[in-house]
């Protein structure tokens, strides 16, 4: 979650971003969500079936295969962060 941190500590002070985590962690996120990793992994899994399914972009998740890499694993980081790594910093 530092992501998410980092982007809300750049408009809100200390105990205004503490308070917003608390409240997203406790409100909009299910329970299960860090326990594990449950619901990350869940998201994540799911992205990539749609992949799959779907055959969007083949190329890569052949390679991924290839590497025996999970595509999971770069799933999670963008759920984990609530997208957050990918808007401007400005």
């Amino acid at each position: 979650m530092n992501y998410l941190v980092f982007r809300l500590r750049k408009v809100l002070n200390e105990e205004e971003t503490f308070w917003m985590m608390c409240m997203i962690v406790e409100v909009y996120l299910p329970p299960d969500f860090y326990v594990d990793m449950y619901g990350a992994k869940t998201y994540a899994t799911i992205l990539e079936t749609i992949f799959k399914q779907y055959s969007l972009l083949p190329a890569i998740m052949q390679k991924f295969e290839d590497m025996c890499y999970p595509v999971v694993n770069i799933g999670s980081q963008l759920f984990l962060s609530l997208f957050t790594m990918c808007l401007p910093e400005h």
